[in-house]
């Protein structure tokens, strides 16, 4: 898992690179556009942050500029399986006794 993610920020950070490298739009814009560009099955990051498509050099009509969160219900249940996910993880678990003032105390260390 771990691997998967590094990948993807890997190639976050090659796109901004390319992007920042090639000089034929202003930087700025450039940027712009990176974020406006929908990822994987999922509204552009700058659309989920709005709730509204960014005005571009590329004509949109207006009623895009107007913010709607139709993502709500999406946020709403990934929220919701979070709450199940934790339900099951802390099922397993138990409560751990309280300590008590000058109480020794193991602790393992985690080398990596």
């Amino acid at each position: 898992m771990k691997g998967l993610f590094t990948k993807a920020i890997e190639d976050g950070v090659d796109s901004m690179l390319s992007i920042l490298s090639y000089n034929r739009h202003p930087r700025v814009l450039s940027i712009l556009s990176y974020n406006s560009t929908p990822k994987s099955n999922a509204p552009a990051p700058s659309e989920l942050l709005m709730g509204r498509k960014l005005k571009m050099l590329i004509p949109i009509p207006t009623e895009a500029l107007k913010p709607n969160f139709p993502y709500q219900q999406q946020i709403n249940n990934e929220k919701e399986n979070k709450k199940r996910q934790k339900l099951y993880y802390d099922r397993h678990t138990k409560e751990l006794s309280k300590l008590q003032p000058q109480q020794q105390v193991l602790v393992q260390e985690h080398t990596t």
